[in-house]
């Protein structure tokens, strides 16, 4: 025999009153945390904190949807509003950072977006400074392959006369740089070492020559190179890094974070294992200072293998929200 119950008719009433106050208070707080990314963007673009701002702008812009060519309503005209700051900000950052053709692709979204906008005139001012910087650019590359090619040719029958100029081969090797010969230009840099051993120590010097696996310095023969050997010295990379908050639902009007946590993946790029893995994320305030660091254990990573994880701020309520940035670096047993 079914034995069939049932509810007070007020009491399910109250649960469905419930859950749709959970939804509705859901939506507001995840409004709150897209509220917290233009925010904090707008502040990391004033104080010329660009590579922020662009991480804040550019993951606002992403969760909001784009604005309407009319906008109605105070709500919509303020988040038009906010969006369009955001973009010409995100663009700006870019422009700031020399990043050119992401500005460019930022400044053309401003205009599909807002073709009356507040900043139309210095979107295409901006656009007009990239393009001219650009033919600049192209003009002044194309001496500087001249101007190397040329010192080439001097400089090699300049040796030919007297071979143990080492400055002279350092010369012939930033010639040989500027026009993409690594090859030829590691073989003269350590033709000049040899003749001045001190000239290892030499910044440009050990930034353009690399050590190999077995501790022996060598030029390298393509970019490429320098890639394969650096993947192999420092293994770990972290990819696929967010943050995220959330607010106590008993404090809703204070807004206080309840938690903020860093979650990523850390994977080994080289072709060994890797002991002892950590990740350790410190959160800073905004001027910079350290509120705390935290530590996530991963272990060993073979080979390619990648591997999530997670730091969690412990700091209290009005700790936490001074939070501002975070960094991460990766360790592991050498």
């Amino acid at each position: 025999m079914r034995k069939e119950t049932t509810k007070p008719r007020g009491v399910a009433f109250a649960r469905v009153i419930s859950v749709a106050a959970l939804v509705v208070l859901a939506g507001a707080l995840s409004s709150c945390l897209w509220f917290d990314d233009y925010r904090i963007g707008v502040r990391n673009f004033k104080e010329e904190d660009y590579p922020y701002a662009i991480v804040r702008l550019s993951r606002y812009l992403e969760k909001t949807p784009k604005a309407k060519p009319s906008p109605v309503g105070l709500g919509e005209r303020k988040n038009a509003e906010r969006r369009e700051e955001a973009l010409i900000d995100l663009a700006l950052a870019y422009q700031k950072m020399q990043a050119y053709r992401d500005a460019e692709n930022a400044f053309r979204r401003y205009q599909e977006e807002f073709p009356n906008g507040r900043f139309v005139e210095l979107v295409q001012q901006s656009l007009a400074r990239i393009a001219q910087n650009a033919d600049q650019r192209n003009q002044k590359l194309a001496e500087e392959v001249a101007a190397a090619q040329k010192d080439v040719l001097r400089l090699r029958a300049e040796l030919d006369k007297a071979p143990g100029s080492a400055e002279r081969w350092v010369a012939l090797g930033n010639a040989h740089w500027k026009l993409g010969q690594w090859k030829s230009a590691g073989e003269a840099y350590l033709k000049g070492i040899e003749i001045e051993p001190k000239l290892r120590d030499e910044p440009l010097l050990k930034e353009r020559l690399i050590f190999d696996l077995n501790g022996n310095l060598v030029p390298i023969t393509d970019p490429q190179e320098r890639v394969r050997l650096e993947q192999e010295r420092e293994p770990l990379v972290i990819e696929d890094l967010h943050e995220y908050t959330s607010r106590g639902v008993d404090d809703f009007v204070a807004a206080r974070r309840r938690f903020y946590m860093v979650t990523g993946t850390v994977r080994n790029r080289s072709t060994r294992p890797v002991l002892g893995v950590q990740v350790e994320v410190t959160f800073l305030d905004s001027l910079g200072r350290i509120l705390e660091v935290g530590t996530a254990s991963v272990g060993t990573l073979y080979p390619l293998e990648s591997r999530p994880f997670v730091v969690r701020a412990g700091l209290d309520a009005e700790a936490m929200g001074n939070i501002a940035r975070y960094r991460c670096q990766t360790l592991f047993q050498r």
